[in-house]
């Protein structure tokens, strides 16, 4: 289930992306964006209710930014 919800937030990113001509920084930038929009809240909603560890709440949210950073970024780059 994680694989099919990344893949359709990978999707979703890819779409804002090509959007628009991005550069490298715009696509982090974006993936920044959509991370604070969305997947922020949803990595402290998970926090809250399955009442974890606040650290653990650090390590998902910055592990989440970075794989869609670098997904802004790959996408970027194969933009035509």
């Amino acid at each position: 289930m994680n694989f099919v919800l990344t893949f359709i937030g990978a999707t979703a990113l890819a779409v804002v992306v090509t959007a628009f001509p991005a550069t490298i920084a715009v696509a982090a930038f974006v993936a920044v964006a959509v991370w604070v929009a969305s997947g922020l809240q949803v990595r402290m909603n998970d926090t809250l209710f399955a009442r974890k560890p606040v650290a653990l709440f650090y390590i998902d949210g910055i592990g989440h930014l970075i794989t869609l950073a670098i997904i802004g970024v790959i996408v970027s780059l194969f933009q035509t």
